[in-house]
């Protein structure tokens, strides 16, 4: 199990990854039993360098081991062995959170399993659970469980307020066009910020399923523009049980804004997974009331509807979705009247990048087009609906902390621009941070 804690502005999502994993390699389950490799020459079958990690397995030679794996996975990510010897080491040298994504990478493309594989990686996940998972009281139940996870982290941003990136604005009146200054405060200004995210859950055995109690909290705080400190909260609950098909939430979020509530909105959420040969997908229905509490009039009904695919056997790790939505009006004074959004988004992983053990780089990029019904207003762009289209783009290098086994580090540049035939919607913002985490 594991937690995600990204990189998010406010009104974004601190996201929790919380899956069964399991995974088979006949070579990685020998040497669990405490077999040594039966092969150690090269042969059609394995890759002479896979034939080195081997050997230097059965030699007690685990850090250059690991070095071979790493390069065997990159080169060969159908060889399901490699995956899991690559966990058994790090399970062996203390590192349970990276043997933990080591058997994510395994999960979908190397099942069913054979029954007597099954028990060999029984084993595994038994070792790396107890490691993962807190101690339980002996008076709570054997199917509950609990984790929490911490981020601190600290950034800079070149428009942390999303100001205009113009000095006028031209309005269209019958009259002919009216030039009007942009109040320099609503130009972008930048500002540097801590950051500090919190999730925590609780699993509860209810009949044959099993409920998640969840709360997500992140607090951000400007240096210079503390009227944009922010704090969001998600607390939710989510059902898994064998008579329905997925998994349903529900959750309700809310932002407070320089300590003044700003927006929320109670969630609905159904999800199913499906599992191919080579990938896994997502699909997920999702409805939000979105209240916005200083200007109601922006009110609205969202619903959507997003698939995502991940392919964990590929070399990088390869991830996509689309999304659709549609956001209908509360009031009839809402701006734009309805929208719809399609998006779409990419993510690639990078293990051991420059052959560095324990690091990880992680690509994205997502797309977003809006579309309004109706007239923003009738002064701009002569009272066309307003067309928008947004782009972002991050990097994430990640690292474990020297001398700190239950610690990760990393590092993100964030980009983003925003265009729309209304100019008073065009923003771009660019944004570094550094951060730790850790999940106990």
């Amino acid at each position: 199990m594991r937690y995600v804690l990204p990189h998010y502005r406010a009104s974004g999502f601190l996201a929790l990854l919380w899956r069964p994993l399991r995974a088979v390699a006949l070579v990685g389950g020998l040497l669990l039993c405490g077999h040594a490799p039966a092969q150690t020459a090269p042969s059609p079958e394995l890759p002479a360098l896979y034939v080195q990690a081997l050997q230097a397995m059965a030699q007690n030679q685990p850090d250059l081991a690991q070095s071979l794996l790493q390069r065997v996975v990159q080169q060969h990510p159908e060889l399901a062995g490699a995956w899991l010897d690559l966990a058994w080491l790090a399970v062996g040298q203390g590192r349970f959170p990276e043997a933990d994504e080591y058997l994510i990478a395994l999960e979908q493309k190397f099942t069913p399993l054979p029954p007597e594989i099954a028990t060999v990686l029984g084993r595994l996940r038994a070792r790396i659970d107890a490691h993962l998972l807190p101690a339980q009281a002996p008076t709570q139940d054997a199917d509950q469980g609990g984790q929490t996870a911490l981020v601190i982290g600290a950034g800079y941003e070149d428009n942390a307020n999303s100001g205009l990136l113009m000095s006028t604005i031209t309005l269209t009146t019958p009259y002919g066009d009216a030039i009007l200054n942009v109040d320099p405060a609503s130009q972008p200004k930048s500002a540097s910020y801590v950051r500090l995210g919190v999730v925590h859950q609780q699993n509860q055995a209810l009949l044959d399923g099993q409920l998640r109690w969840q709360i997500q909290a992140q607090a951000r705080q400007y240096d210079v523009l503390s009227q944009f400190n922010n704090t969001e909260i998600l607390p939710q609950v989510t059902l898994d049980h064998p008579a329905l098909p997925g998994q349903l939430s529900m959750g309700w979020q809310a932002i407070w804004l320089s300590g003044q509530a700003t927006y929320q909105a109670p969630i609905v959420r159904w999800q199913l997974d499906t599992a191919l040969a080579a990938c896994s997908g997502r699909q997920q229905l999702q409805a939000e009331e979105r209240q916005y509490l200083q200007a109601p009039h922006l009110d609205s009904h969202w619903m959507s509807y997003r698939t995502t695919w991940q392919c964990p056997g590929a070399a990088p790790l390869a991830q996509a979705y689309v999304q659709l939505a549609q956001e209908r009006a509360r009031q009839a004074n809402r701006p734009g009247g309805d929208t719809l959004h399609l998006s779409l988004g990419l993510q690639k992983e990078w293990l051991a990048p420059l052959e560095l053990d324990g690091h990880t780089l992680q690509a994205k990029a997502d797309w977003l087009q809006s579309q309004d019904s109706d007239t923003y207003t009738s002064l701009l762009d002569n009272g066309k609906p307003r067309r928008l289209n947004r782009l972002d783009g991050q990097i994430i290098w990640s690292a474990p902390v020297p001398g700190q086994n239950a610690w990760r580090w990393s590092f993100s540049a964030n980009v983003n621009r925003q265009e729309s035939n209304i100019a008073f919607f065009n923003q771009r913002n660019f944004s570094l941070e550094t951060s730790v985490w850790r999940s106990w």
